[in-house]
């Protein structure tokens, strides 16, 4: 093997590797970046939601963040939970959250919706499915063309619910 065949063959090389990286670096920037996160919460105030990985007596509630960390616009539908138990998963049916935006929701560069839904009422229906104990509840979105973003599990001791406090709309009924 001569020098030119060595010179040539190393810028190929060079050449694909660049090639890759461009690919790499351009399907990064285009991708559609949606982010959901799933956290107990206590009720919102003027500067956003009290969050925490863990319940508390205090946090009854879950709030549900969808971001769009990516480039592009995306339209997003209303977020929906699942729950995993160890031998059994399945859909929740669609809550009526409260959010800081109506659904579909277009979500540009660096936007974000923010949901939240009593921790009591989900516990409320898992309990009449049947369910008892510790489950992983996941939040979930779909955009436009239907492709589901999921959040990291949380675990949800629907036990443990149904000792909390009473919530929000508890509290509404009866005082009225």
């Amino acid at each position: 093997m001569n020098w030119t065949e060595f010179v040539i063959a190393t810028v190929a090389v060079y050449g694909a590797i660049i090639a890759t990286y461009n690919f790499v670096i351009y399907r990064r920037i285009s991708s559609r970046g949606i982010k959901v996160t799933l956290e107990y919460a206590s009720a919102y105030s003027p500067f956003g939601f009290i969050t925490s990985k863990t319940y508390d007596e205090q946090k009854p509630n879950l709030s549900v963040t969808v971001a769009n960390s990516g480039t592009r616009p995306v339209t997003v539908k209303n977020p929906f939970f699942m729950y995993m138990y160890p031998n059994k998963k399945g859909k929740l049916q669609s809550f009526n959250p409260i959010s800081s935006q109506s659904f579909p929701a277009e979500l540009t560069e660096g936007k974000f919706v923010l949901t939240w839904c009593e921790g009591n009422e989900i516990a409320r229906v898992l309990t009449e499915a049947g369910f008892s104990g510790v489950c992983n509840l996941v939040a979930c979105c779909s955009d436009s063309v239907d492709i589901t973003y999921r959040s990291k599990p949380l675990r949800f001791n629907v036990d443990g619910y149904s000792m909390a406090p009473l919530s929000i709309s508890d509290i509404r009924k009866e005082q009225i």
